[in-house]
């Protein structure tokens, strides 16, 4: 389905994405989610078959947990908690392991920080791949990570969901990538 946005720039570029719902969150109408002092959201029905490959892009304003947020992959509002999630930290080259979530490289004890992240073929019934990149800074250091991830189950995924030791505070958008 050809939407007037992506004609009036040509069908390329990224194009906002509106979930469907959105769990311990608020859309702002638009695709942009807040949240406020929660350990956890879900934004339900943002991956689908109009969009290979996406980029989430998160605003983290205060958070109250010296631990990385991490993600799990959701299929029909359910997150997937199987052990099937591996990461490795860009800075620690040896490091990899199997897990229920995989890090998104957000340390949530910054004052304020930013995250990218782009998730590769979500919808798609193979592995789901996904690298991200964070800034942060306290009133004391800045901070920045590479994460790497890979949800080893070839399943198709439609939601996603952010979780934290800690209580965050901020907005997230997700974008597709036209073809």
């Amino acid at each position: 389905m050809t939407k007037a946005r992506d004609l009036a720039n040509g069908g390329f570029g990224l194009i906002l994405i509106k979930p469907s719902s959105v769990v311990n969150g608020t859309d702002n109408g638009k695709g942009t989610i807040s949240f406020s002092g929660v350990t956890s959201f879900s934004l339900n029905n943002v991956f689908s078959a109009t969009y290979d490959n996406y980029r989430i892009v998160m605003n983290l304003d205060a958070g109250t947990s010296n631990t990385f947020i991490t993600f799990r992959l959701r299929v029909s509002g359910a997150d997937n908690t199987t052990a099937s999630y591996n990461d490795m930290r860009g800075w620690d080259r040896a490091t990899s392991f199997t897990q229920t979530s995989a890090q998104i490289a957000l340390n949530n004890n910054s004052a304020e920080g930013c995250a990218v992240m782009d998730i590769f073929r979500p919808f798609e019934v193979k592995v789901t791949n996904a690298i991200s990149w964070f800034h942060g800074r306290t009133t004391s250091a800045v901070d920045a990570y590479n994460f790497h991830a890979t949800q080893s189950q070839s399943l198709s995924f439609d939601g996603i969901t952010f979780i934290n030791a800690g209580n965050m505070t901020g907005t997230v958008s997700v974008y597709g990538y036209n073809k």
